[in-house]
């Protein structure tokens, strides 16, 4: 259901730390909690939740060059993604999502992208 990739442009490095931060910030506006396991922070709710898993080296460079070819996605050279994933049938965390969108939005080294639909993530 938030399926989407948050690609870091090499200027900006980012640790999960980040991301931990990040939704903790936004769960203390909802009634969310947050937990983290190695590479993966989860907002959940109840029985909705949000993944994030952050990714990073040769592999994501690769496959960000692969982006950048096939969709003109402006990410050649990003060897970051936080990879969004869920579960929310009743859309519990929709507001935690949009915030977490809007957030990432602002930077300009952050691209997002809609992995099913193959192209950039439209405000």
């Amino acid at each position: 259901m938030y399926e989407v990739f948050a690609l870091f442009k090499p200027e900006m490095p980012v640790t999960l730390k980040d991301v931990v931060v990040m939704a903790e910030a936004i769960a203390a506006t909802t009634d969310s909690t947050v937990a983290q396991d190695k590479n993966t922070v989860v907002i959940a709710n109840g029985d909705a939740s949000i993944t994030l898993a952050l990714n990073e080296g040769p592999d994501v460079k690769t496959e960000s060059n692969e982006l950048f070819e096939l969709f003109e996605v402006p990410c050649e050279g990003c060897i970051s993604r936080l990879e969004f994933s869920g579960h929310d049938p009743d859309m519990v965390l929709f507001n935690d999502y949009s915030l977490l969108i809007q957030r990432l939005e602002k930077n300009k080294n952050v691209i997002l992208f809609d992995p099913v639909e193959g192209a950039l993530l439209e405000p």
